[in-house]
């Protein structure tokens, strides 16, 4: 949907990464421009294929550059920059931090590329300038509000399991952004700087929890296995594992209880429910404890009442709904061979995009791009390399 569409990635931590291949996803070309011989940040991000570090061998950079092209160029050279530049009065989108593309190669870039839009995504603005979108994700998740609502009302908050829990929140929001900029530059003629930060995109997913303290002074506290108190709408512990019961209606109430063979008049009504929540919930426990998570499943799909068992991450890859939509892709890599990646989340006329692309090589595309496109000599392209430009 976006084929013509080019985007320069001048920088790649995580929120930027994946707001790079958002946009690749959608068919824009999308080029990395990385240092030379270390290449990107997050080549080198734990965790390793193996545990055996290596540019090609990040799991996280091998998802999130899924579809990119590679380009390699020493930003502190005038040969480097001029390279960059001519790239970019190519591209529509350019993605940054907030200091590669003005500090690093043109100050006055609103000036030399009057249509370009800036996406610039970066971590809370802890100082007078933007903070290293590094910045720790623990960090954005807590200043975000995420925090505040992992965990046990009586213990301390969790933290999100993932690092990129909170760049991909950052990161998608700004490539839709981004999109929006660049169709008014291509109407108007005009570009423009979109910022945004990890902790304001955090606090907008999370605004129906801001909005309903502001109107009732009521604070959503962290609930651990359950929602807003009902004793059927929580998380119950399996013999093999976790389902999650969102039965809330009297109907799916009383289906799920003949289910468990619960016939316990303290539980007749909804008011029987509440006032007797502890022995119901202990009652509905055994007999979770006593059935697997795929019987208990599927017989409560069949009987209507809302149910899943807490996939792992092993089982989501056989789960019948992702398979049968052909979600994941297998992918070929030089170097790590074969693997699966999760595909694109959407299908457009009942079809989905065809199988990502993996991501680079470190400077995969940099011949490409640099003599068949920007049209150096070959000689021109090797006196580069010798003096380490390329």
């Amino acid at each position: 949907m976006l084929s013509g569409l080019r985007v320069i990635e001048l920088a790649s931590e995580p929120a930027q990464a994946i707001c790079g291949k958002f946009l690749a996803d959608l068919g824009a070309e999308v080029i990395l421009v990385e240092p030379t011989k270390t290449g990107c940040a997050l080549r080198w991000r734990p965790p390793f294929v193996s545990d055996r570090p290596g540019p090609e061998r990040s799991v996280l950079f091998q998802y999130a550059a899924c579809g990119k092209q590679s380009v390699t160029l020493d930003l502190s050279h005038a040969d480097g920059r001029a390279i960059a530049l001519k790239l970019l009065a190519s591209a529509a989108l350019v993605i940054d931090d907030g200091q590669v593309l003005s500090k690093r190669i043109d100050e006055r870039w609103r000036e030399t590329f009057p249509r370009l839009v800036r996406l610039v995504v970066c971590a809370p603005k802890l100082r007078d300038s933007c903070a290293s979108s590094s910045t720790d994700q623990l960090l954005c998740a807590a200043l975000g509000g995420w925090m505040a609502q992992l965990g046990e009302a009586e213990r301390a908050p969790l933290a999100p399991n993932s690092e990129t829990a909170t760049a991909f929140v950052a990161g998608v929001i700004a490539g839709s952004l981004g999109l929006a900029a660049a169709m008014r530059a291509e109407v108007e003629g005009t570009g423009c700087e979109v910022e945004v930060r990890h902790e304001e995109a955090l606090a907008f997913t999370t605004r129906f929890n801001e909005t309903y303290y502001s109107y009732t002074g009521f604070e959503i506290k962290r609930m651990g296995r359950t929602f807003f108190g009902f004793p059927t709408y929580r998380i119950f512990e399996a013999c093999d594992g976790y389902v999650t019961c969102a039965a809330a209606t009297d109907p799916q109430i009383e289906t799920l209880l003949a289910l468990a063979g619960i016939d316990d008049p303290r539980f007749a009504t909804r008011a029987d429910r509440e006032a007797n929540r502890e022995e119901l919930v202990e009652a509905l426990a055994r007999w979770f404890k006593t059935n697997a998570k795929d019987e208990i499943f599927h017989r409560a799909q069949a009987a209507r009442v809302p149910m899943a068992k807490i996939a792992t991450i092993d089982e989501v890859f056989s789960l019948e709904q992702l398979k049968a939509r052909d979600y994941f892709a297998t992918l070929h890599h030089p170097e790590l061979g074969e693997f699966m990646v999760p595909g694109v989340p959407w299908i457009v006329d009942r079809q989905r995009p065809g199988v990502p692309r993996r991501a680079p090589l470190l400077g995969e595309h940099s011949r490409a791009l640099i003599c068949d496109e920007l049209g150096y000599s070959e000689s021109d392209y090797r006196a580069l390399v010798d003096i380490g430009v390329i």
